[in-house]
């Protein structure tokens, strides 16, 4: 029976910038589940225009929005640095929270939200949208069937050209915001595709370094991986190139690539390849439904905290690996 929920949830959106604005308008007179009804920003002047027209109540702080009484839930769309504290600002008054990737810049500080989120017992929803891609769901359910046999090895790559727009004084731009590269902006979908799809790693050894770009800030980066079931992987995100979000898994019996969101390639043994295309989908939109459905308990958010956790810890190797130019073990979460 399709899920009906009694009314729409009531979110704020912290954080107005392009991707807070994204999520607004995925959702916006769109989705029968939720709906922005507040929005804190640091200028209202700035964001009025905005937010007249989804007729959404401006405030200025996270502590005046947290005042409304008429929230189910706040979405974080805020500057990497910010999200643990705000995460646990909402959960201590009493809300549920999505927050936009990465989950926090520690795992120190991520195991801090998931034990507030605990004891609460309240949602922390994190927001890996490309978890979503049609190509990725299909591309987990292949593997699960057996059809491409035992699983050898694992290959991903999330590039673009984004790096060319930022400026020094941005706030992206910033080597403590986004160590590493594109690892937090773009490569951190890949690893959380593949920490779904072949578990938890063990170690990692990082190549990060700065060949185009002006700012104080790595374009090209590799990080390969030795997962805990025994296969070896690698990833690839550079951002001083055109786009790319690929994803391929290499078995005993073929291998298969999504290329994009829509597409899922498969190669048998014999040298056959099939392609299956899908219809484009509003990924935002499905991940705040998601979000929705785990505060009224329908279903789990399709992120654990076990993996969201794992996530963080790998990150946290990453970055190490690439100050040592070392192999770096994964910190094991239990």
């Amino acid at each position: 029976m399709e899920y009906k929920p009694k009314k729409l949830k009531n979110l704020a959106i912290v954080g107005l910038g392009r991707w807070g604005r994204t999520l607004v308008r995925s959702v916006q007179g769109i989705s029968e589940e939720v709906q922005f009804t507040a929005a804190v920003a640091r200028s209202t002047k700035l964001e009025s225009n905005f937010c007249c027209c989804p007729k959404v109540q401006l405030y200025t702080s996270l502590d005046a929005v947290l005042a409304n009484e008429q929230l189910d839930g706040v979405v974080l769309a805020t500057p990497h640095s910010e999200h643990e504290a705000q995460a646990l600002t909402v959960l201590h008054a009493g809300l549920p929270v999505f927050v936009e990737k990465p989950f926090a810049m520690s795992f120190s500080g991520a195991l801090r939200v998931v034990e507030a989120a605990r004891e609460r017992g309240l949602v922390v929803a994190l927001g890996f949208n490309r978890r979503l891609a049609p190509s990725i769901r299909e591309l987990e359910r292949v593997l699960t069937s057996g059809e491409l046999g035992t699983l050898q090895y694992i290959d991903g790559n999330f590039s673009g050209s984004y790096a060319y727009r930022y400026m020094g004084g941005m706030w992206r731009a910033s080597k403590e915001e986004s160590p590493v590269g594109g690892l937090m902006p773009m490569g951190i979908h890949v690893l959380d595709a593949m920490l779904s799809l072949a578990g938890p790693i063990e170690a990692v050894q990082t190549s990060s370094e700065r060949r185009i770009l002006k700012i104080d800030q790595d374009d090209t980066t590799i990080v390969t991986a030795r997962f805990r079931c025994g296969i070896t992987g690698t990833l690839k995100t550079i951002t001083t190139t055109g786009p790319i979000f690929r994803l391929e898994v290499f078995g005993s019996k073929g291998w298969a690539m999504a290329d994009g969101e829509t597409s899922l390639r498969i190669c048998s043994l014999e040298g056959v390849v099939t392609e299956k295309r899908f219809p484009a989908v509003d990924l935002e939109r499905l991940e705040l439904e998601a979000f929705s459905r785990a505060i009224s308990k329908v279903e789990n958010y399709f992120v654990s905290y076990e993996q969201a956790l794992n996530g963080v810890a790998t990150t946290d190797a990453i970055i190490e690996s690439a100050r040592l130019k070392a192999w770096v073990n994964v910190s094991p979460v239990t």
